[in-house]
């Protein structure tokens, strides 16, 4: 009988935690749009196309996912400044350019209008080393909004 017992205790918490790993799952904010250029997030490259990216701010993770699935990375960043957020149905993601190349360099969360900063990885800053003066009016700042779920 207390075999019985521990058996439906234990299966009552698995169930229990499943729902409640499921619920966090659906509850982490996440944006979806097209980025219509290759880019790199840290050292690592990503073709353009659809993606996602997820917004676990309370501990600075950002998992930036392709909607196919295939490309997938991780990546610390860090609070930045409160912005001015009108639409909570929009957030904005933010690429360093340098000649050619988009690096990825901040990510506006739409819920909490909060900018969260990814550092410079090697690669880009080999690539703002190895720029030249005449290029240096080739580095700008792109923005690109995406669809808040």
């Amino acid at each position: 009988m207390k075999k019985l017992w521990l058996v439906a205790a234990l299966t009552l918490m698995a169930l229990s935690l499943g729902t409640v790993t499921t619920n966090y799952a659906q509850s982490v904010p996440r944006l979806e749009g097209t980025i219509p250029f290759n880019f790199m997030v840290g050292d690592r490259p990503f073709k353009s196309g659809e993606y996602n990216i997820n917004l676990q701010s309370t501990q600075g993770l950002l998992k930036v996912m392709g909607k196919d699935g295939h490309q997938a990375v991780y990546v610390l960043s860090r609070p930045g400044k409160q912005t001015r957020q009108a639409d909570m149905n929009e957030g904005k993601i933010v690429f360093r350019k340098y000649g050619d190349q988009y690096f990825l360099s901040n990510v506006v969360n739409p819920w909490n209008a909060m900018e969260w900063g990814i550092p410079m990885s090697k690669a880009e800053k080999e690539a703002v080393k190895n720029q030249t003066v005449n290029s240096a009016a080739n580095n700008k700042t792109v923005l690109i909004a995406m669809k808040a779920h």
